[in-house]
């Protein structure tokens, strides 16, 4: 799901190219997209710029930014960089706001 994010940020917001690009249906790009904004609790383009670097991290980097969140639901606010949910979706810090940025 991280390429189909990463794609699609590329694609400026195109769910018609991001689906062709990956050869995918629109409606299971849609469905990505939609399911990474609910993680987020917020629209992608709110957090632009901390999802793709969260995503460049993760790809660049690999299981070396990523782990599993804190099972009380808080999120360590020192440490590595990045981290996943127990779902295994990618979090970055949001620097300075005290906000995290998901991405599955």
């Amino acid at each position: 799901m991280r390429d189909t994010l990463r794609i699609f940020l590329q694609e400026n917001g195109s769910y018609k190219t991001t689906a062709e690009r990956l050869t995918l249906h629109k409606n299971t790009v849609q469905y990505r997209v939609r399911k990474a904004g609910e993680s987020l609790g917020r629209s992608l383009g709110e957090d632009r710029l901390n999802v793709e670097l969260a995503l460049l991290a993760s790809r660049w980097l690999g299981a070396a930014v990523l782990r599993p969140a804190a099972r009380d639901g808080q999120l360590p606010t020192a440490g590595r960089a990045c981290q996943t949910t127990g779902a295994g979706k990618f979090i970055a810090p949001a620097h300075g706001r005290g906000r995290r940025t998901a991405v599955p």
